[in-house]
């Protein structure tokens, strides 16, 4: 996840935000990678945050490994 993911939630956040979601489009296809860092990808951009949060997984279309 971009660090600029980070800063916009914190910034959603002081608007007055309640709810932040996060999608996600590249756990469908990269499965042994997610393990590696993508949960931990997650945790860094929630991390501080005292909104709701919520993952949306995408499926991912426009990625390689899905569209050859």
């Amino acid at each position: 996840m971009r660090e600029p993911s980070v800063a916009t939630a914190k910034e959603l956040e002081a608007a007055g935000v309640d709810i932040i979601q996060f999608d996600e489009p590249a756990f469908t296809v990269f499965h042994d990678e997610v393990q590696d860092w993508g949960v931990a990808a997650l945790e860094r951009a929630a991390e501080g945050l005292r909104a709701e949060t919520a993952v949306h997984i995408c499926y991912g279309y426009g990625i390689e490994g899905l569209i050859d």
